[in-house]
């Protein structure tokens, strides 16, 4: 009986004797491993024998490495004897369970001998060597090394024609090596997949277990994944999925996970029917079966057409239900995959129509950042569709946009939240809502972040939200716009094309336009009129249009330079820009000064080019412009010296609808100078204009007449104007039901009839008749003043007098003798005085009753 000591002591025996007992064992290990060099084949079989007895134990396969061991076991499984390569293998097996041992005996060229061995033809003495190399295919850096000497020829035969349990070493060897990077294609290349493929369904379930993970292993390196396809994989690892054993199921799909990430797969999966393989599998209770089902649903809901079929063949309800899965790697693959069937037009509809709204809105709810931001960008393609729009909007999305906004500090989904009140609110009814339910506040929030992806999305939001009218004021009003005029200065040309979007609906209110102004919105907007993007000069150049509108922006807009700037960009081939440009700088012509400044700063040119643009929009806004800047005395002599006559004219005479209007109307307003009107005549403007007098179009029949009457001004002139068939041109015009119009051609007629060379031919042109009935039948003064004037005129030729007379003309005349107004009575005086030089006339200016309104306009005239 062992008398009990104190604790202390105890320790102290038992370690001397661990020490002796380790002693002793290394003493025998050391004269094994001699005995194992002998030359004696029956010797060494014996030590070999007594070495793998010994590694049996754990602690002595250590002290075995330790005492050199390695060295003569390795070198006995090169013996020719069978018996001695057995022991030796068995106590490299024994030995290479340790993990500490595996890399040192792969070092001391076990690998190499292992290999010697799998050439025998032992059957008993395959599956040692197989086993251990399968131990040693553990560690990592082992597993590049076994390749390298050259192991998977070897392992591949025992492969396909070992026994069962040699094939089941050989399958979990390959399985591990493939687990490292740089052997995953070289397997493939040694036609590991071919003899996998050969056997996989003819082997046991063990084996099938070990080349689906082999297979799940060589699919993970991205030039495999076409690889394996195309060397058939495809189909048996269908048939894999559907295989009774779990552990097989769980590999097989995961290799089409892994195969699915490739585009050139996808197709081809749903082609073989993997889809409805795939869908049974995630109806399992299996997790593992159930995540990895899901993600290669997700990888192949990338491809268009596969979008569709899955939601063909029932895959949405599917999905809802692992939308609401405990495991939250499960819930992560499938808010991803209904992400992804969300981008197909046809989807967005019927997501909605499923149900899917409930379970996309409570993804933002969850803690896992990538199922929140899943959610979200589902959201966003939902939301492109307008039908959509509302009902996101109704389900309740926009307190869980906002409160996944507040609550995240990923980028992503910062990102996506903003993305999808971008495209909400491009719905007018939404636009009010997310402002009225806090969303500036949250845009804003999100648009300080300095990720530049989150602040295209926010920009992008506050361009729609400013569409709405009520919107532009309260945009501003809640803090919005120092964002906003930051965006529009970024150095990102899609957030600068953004803000500047955003600038340019504000701009749209009229309250907004100062203020804008006021905050320095110029110089950004400025700046992007200068940036190499189309896109951002068309929204630049749009914003400062509106700006231009105000009639107190119109002075510090040209003090800024803008004027300049504007000038430079107007030759770029864009529609939009150059209307934009065109509009702008119409606006400032409607300040005299700058109607100056922009003629001084090189404009006619540009302007010229303009009005040649192959646009109708640019052509109209052009003309509308030179029509503002001809209102100037000095401008419009250079304009019409400087080649702005040509284009109007083509313009005026091919052109349609405003844009004729607007050409006229420039051609008209450089008619006002005397420089002009012979120019005009000369390059064939009067011909046009003569044209447009017999236009259907009211406004335009207005300009030309206005522009005619301009050019009858100019005596020199007029006979080519009466060449050009003028007279019957106004007298149709006399007819017209704009006072203004009559007027117009009436005083044209009046200032070509005080041409007494003329007088004559006006007389036989028809023109008494016509001016006799309008003074019969109008009632406005200004155009009765120039009827009469043109009578007076005419009166003076003799046989125009007649004329007159003859044509029922006293009657008229006689009427406004008794008028109270003292033009009508000076022209009426004037045309009876001329009248009465004919002798026939004065009699019958007396029968008519003419002598007492003349006798009365005698005494009381002033």
């Amino acid at each position: 009986m062992v008398t009990p000591t104190n604790q202390m002591g105890r320790d102290a025996s038992t370690n001397i004797g661990v020490r002796k007992e380790e002693h002793d064992n290394r003493r025998s290990i050391q004269m094994l491993n001699s005995l194992a060099l002998s030359d004696d084949l029956q010797t060494q079989t014996e030590a070999a024998a007594a070495l793998a007895a010994l590694a049996t134990h754990d602690e002595i396969k250590t002290i075995i490495v330790q005492e050199g061991g390695l060295v003569p076991i390795i070198g006995l499984m090169r013996s020719s004897h069978i018996p001695v390569q057995k022991q030796a293998c068995s106590a490299l097996g024994n030995l290479s369970l340790n993990p500490e041992n595996k890399l040192k005996i792969v070092e001391e060229g076990g690998v190499s001998a292992l290999l010697h061995v799998l050439g025998t033809h032992d059957a008993e003495l395959q599956f040692d060597a197989v086993r251990c190399l399968r131990n040693l295919s553990v560690p990592d850096a082992s597993k590049l090394r076994i390749v390298q000497e050259g192991a998977t020829r070897p392992l591949l035969r025992l492969v396909a024609n070992g026994s069962k349990d040699t094939q089941k070493q050989a399958a979990a060897t390959l399985a591990n090596i493939a687990v490292h990077q740089s052997n995953k294609v070289t397997l493939v290349k040694e036609d590991t997949v071919e003899v996998i493929l050969s056997v996989l369904d003819r082997t046991s379930i063990d084996v099938q277990s070990e080349l689906a993970r082999c297979l799940r292993n060589l699919s993970l390196h991205p030039d495999n994944k076409v690889e394996l396809t195309s060397r058939g994989v495809l189909k048996p690892l269908l048939a894999l999925m559907k295989s009774q054993t779990l552990a097989i199921r769980r590999q097989a799909v995961a290799t089409l996970a892994n195969l699915a990430v490739h585009p050139h797969n996808e197709s081809l999966i749903l082609a073989q029917g993997g889809l409805s393989i795939l869908l049974q599998l995630m109806c399992e209770e299996d997790e593992e079966v159930l995540l990895e089902a899901t993600r290669a649903l997700r990888n192949i809901a990338v491809d268009g057409p596969n979008k569709l079929e899955i939601v063909r063949q029932g895959g949405l309800a599917i999905l809802f239900n692992l939308g609401r899965h405990p495991n939250g790697k499960v819930q992560r693959q499938a808010a991803a995959a209904i992400a992804n069937l969300a981008l197909q037009q046809d989807n967005k509809l019927l997501i909605v129509r499923a149900g899917g709204l409930s379970v996309i809105i409570n993804f933002l709810h969850s803690q896992d950042e990538d199922i929140k931001c899943a959610g979200a960008r589902a959201l966003r393609s939902l939301a492109l569709s307008e039908e959509n729009q509302l009902s996101i909007l109704n389900e309740g999305a926009l307190p869980a946009l906002f409160a996944a906004a507040a609550e995240c500090s990923t980028t992503d989904v910062q990102r996506e939240v903003a993305a999808v009140l971008a495209n909400l609110a491009l719905n007018e009814d939404n636009e009010l809502d997310i402002v009225r339910e806090g969303g500036i506040k949250c845009l804003v929030s999100l648009g300080l972040q300095e990720n530049v992806t989150v602040q295209r999305q926010v920009a992008a939001a506050f361009a729609n939200l400013s569409l709405a009218p009520t919107n532009k004021i309260k945009v501003i009003q809640e803090g919005a716009l120092t964002l906003i005029l930051q965006f529009a200065a970024s150095i990102d040309p899609h957030v600068q094309c953004e803000g500047c979007r955003a600038i340019r609906n504000l701009a749209v209110a009229d309250d907004n336009k100062i203020l804008l102004l006021n905050a320095g919105a110029l110089q950004p907007l400025i700046t992007a009129v200068g940036s190499p993007y189309l896109p951002i000069k068309r929204q630049a150049t749009a914003a400062l249009s509106c700006l231009a509108l105000h009639e107190a922006n119109r002075k510090p807009m040209a003090e800024s330079g803008l004027i300049g700037v504007m000038i430079e960009v107007a030759d770029i081939d864009d529609a939009e820009i150059q209307c934009a440009v065109s509009q702008t700088l119409r606006y400032l012509a409607m300040d005299d000064m700058n109607k100056v400044l922009i003629v001084q700063a090189g404009g006619i040119q540009p302007l010229v080019a303009l009005i040649c643009s192959r646009y109708t929009q640019v052509q109209e806004e052009a003309a509308a412009l030179l029509a503002y800047l001809a209102m100037n005395d000095e401008n419009e002599v250079r304009l019409a010296h400087e080649g702005c006559l040509e284009p109007l004219k083509r313009l005026v005479r091919g052109g349609v609808g405003e844009v004729k209007f607007q050409a006229v109307t420039a051609l008209s307003n450089m008619s006002n100078a005397a420089k002009n009107k012979k120019k005009i005549l000369e390059e064939g403007g009067a011909d046009v204009l003569i044209e447009l007098c017999y236009s259907t179009d009211p406004e335009v029949q207005q300009e030309a007449t206005r522009a005619i009457r301009n050019l009858c001004l100019e005596p020199s002139i007029t006979a080519g104007l009466l060449n050009l068939q003028v007279v019957p041109a106004l007298i149709h015009v006399m007819n017209s039901e704009q006072m203004l119009t009559q007027q117009m051609a009436c005083e044209g007629l009046a200032v070509i009839s005080e041409s007494h060379t003329l007088l004559t031919q006006l007389g036989s042109s028809g023109l008494i008749p016509v001016l006799i009935r309008l003074a019969e039948s109008s009632s406005e003064k200004l155009v009765l003043e120039q009827v009469l004037r043109a009578l007076a005129n005419l009166a003076l030729s003799e046989p125009n007098r007649v004329a007159i007379v003859q044509d029922n003309g006293l009657k008229p005349l006689i009427r406004f003798a008794n008028s109270e107004d003292a033009e009508l009575q000076r022209e009426t005086a004037r045309a009876l005085r001329n009248l009465a030089v004919n002798d026939e006339n004065k009699v019958k200016i007396v029968k008519e009753g003419g002598l007492g309104p003349l006798i009365s306009l005698v005494r009381g005239s002033k």
